[in-house]
């Protein structure tokens, strides 16, 4: 029931992160532009709701009113996706473990099919929260030269210290290539 209600706060974060990497929002709204967007994008960051399913049909984002599956990522596996997918998604990171040959979520089927990085949650995040911690977090990349795995690992450190029992800051976690860096000036990031 949970994933089809909408999230308050998707355009501010939008608004929010667009503004700190000094960028335009590209709103993918639903399956077929959030596929385009992700087979054109250099970056990409989606606030939607995740499900992750027993097989790749099953495991979902869901992109305004429609759902996007693994399946139909890896399908559309001759496009191209984003060096960098930023998933503000309620458990998005996870994976379920009903079969083996499935036990594939949303960051590993990303990398397979040509991310370098994703950042992902691990469970459900807070709606405010999570947009604190998403633009404070590209800001804080775009803003430094380094690393994304330096930009994170300082990030999650500070916020640590500053609410060291939130459970939304908690759940982020970068996957794939540590060595990834935002080269300024910054290309359009994707955003919904």
């Amino acid at each position: 029931e949970g994933f089809k209600h909408p999230i308050p706060l998707v355009e501010h974060e939008a608004a929010a992160i667009a503004a700190s990497v000094q960028t335009h929002p590209k709103e993918m709204t639903g399956r077929a532009t959030t596929s385009d967007g992700l087979g054109s994008a250099r970056r990409a960051h989606l606030s939607c709701h995740a499900q992750a399913g027993a097989t790749v049909n099953e495991s979902a984002l869901m992109v305004g009113e429609e759902e996007l599956t693994l399946g139909e990522l890896v399908a559309s596996g001759e496009r191209r996706v984003p060096e960098f997918v930023g998933l503000s998604a309620c458990g998005s990171g996870g994976n379920t473990f009903d079969d083996l040959d499935q036990a594939v979520g949303f960051p590993s089927m990303l990398i397979a099919l040509g991310a370098r990085s994703v950042m992902a949650t691990l469970w459900p995040v807070g709606d405010r929260d999570a947009a604190t911690f998403t633009t404070l977090f590209y800001t804080r990349w775009a803003a430094s030269g380094g690393t994304i795995g330096d930009a994170f690992t300082a990030h999650v450190r500070a916020l640590q210290q500053q609410r060291p029992l939130n459970s939304t800051f908690a759940a982020y976690a970068l996957f794939g290539d540590p060595q990834l860096r935002w080269d300024n000036p910054p290309d359009p990031i994707d955003l919904t």
